[in-house]
């Protein structure tokens, strides 16, 4: 037995997918961050940060360093929260409607 797809199912599908590898990807970011927070909790903040602007390396102060990867992080996960929120809003959507369509022989 197959099923026939509407479009509207095929969307769903391929949005579902496509919000699994946003999260994938938004997930490997925040681990990369914690994980940064966490090294240099370890090691120590007392040291020469710099950031990427314009091309240019820029120096700048620990408390600064800090405070952009803590920024980062509560950004990181918000964003995660809402794409886990919508694929979820999705997967019912998308569950509710395979519920609805028939089987073919």
């Amino acid at each position: 037995m197959t099923r026939s797809f509407t479009e509207e199912t095929l969307k769903l599908i391929e949005e579902a997918r496509v919000l699994k590898q946003e999260i994938s990807a938004v997930r490997s970011m925040l681990t990369e961050v914690e994980e940064a927070i966490k090294l240099l909790d370890r090691i120590g903040w007392d040291r020469r940060f710099f950031r990427l602007l314009a091309g240019l390396l820029i120096e700048v102060p620990p408390e600064e360093a800090r405070q952009y990867l803590l920024d980062k992080k509560d950004v990181l996960e918000a964003r995660l929260k809402a794409l886990e929120e919508r694929e979820r809003s999705i997967r019912e959507r998308l569950g509710r409607v395979l519920k609805a369509v028939p089987a073919r022989p």
